[in-house]
């Protein structure tokens, strides 16, 4: 009977009697028959070992191709705001300039709204008006007709003759001081 016991499996359960104290009742458990393993042939093997690596192979596929796409959007979106950045950058100096000729327009708009004031006083409280081309009379003076001799003069004349009348004219000047 001991060598009985030695070989069958039992499972301990505690039960309560009357008295509340747990007692050990021994169950015999039935043996377990394993079924033998086994072994895949080679080839079954072989199909495994080949499935198992091509999965390996288009899960490495997978994860490399979805980094590149991470890594694409990535670089897209950088390119973008770079892009964005660089139109505002364009727009604000764009915007700069068309203030400033707002601000011209608006300068320019108050002289002439000024002008156009004194326009009507001119012509309704002193009664002026602009003169006819008739009206209009253009005298030559005779200095205005020397300057021009001499503007005609001056382009043929050399530089080293300037240098030379300029430093006569200062060397008069001086002289005419001193007199004084």
């Amino acid at each position: 009977m001991s060598k009985q016991r030695e070989t069958t499996e039992y499972r301990v359960r505690y039960a309560t009697d009357r008295n509340a104290a747990l007692q050990p009742e021994f169950i015999p458990q039935p043996e377990r028959k394993r079924a033998p393993a086994r072994r895949p042939q080679p080839r079954q093997q072989q199909k495994a070992l080949r499935k198992a690596e091509v999965a390996r192979c288009a899960a490495l596929v997978m994860l490399v191709c979805c980094v590149a796409a991470m890594g694409f959007f990535v670089v897209s979106r950088n390119a973008n705001i770079y892009r964005n950045a660089q139109e505002i950058r364009a727009l604000a100096k764009r915007q700069q300039e068309l203030q400033v000729l707002v601000n011209t327009a608006e300068k320019d708009y108050s002289v002439g709204s000024e002008l156009n004031a004194y326009f009507d006083i001119a012509q309704n409280q002193l009664n002026m008006s602009y003169p006819a081309e008739s009206d209009i009379v253009t005298v030559v003076s005779a200095s205005a007709a020397a300057e021009e001799a001499d503007e005609a003069v001056m382009e043929g004349v050399n530089v080293y003759d300037t240098i030379l009348d300029w430093f006569s004219s200062l060397k008069e000047g001086i002289r005419s001081w001193m007199e004084k």
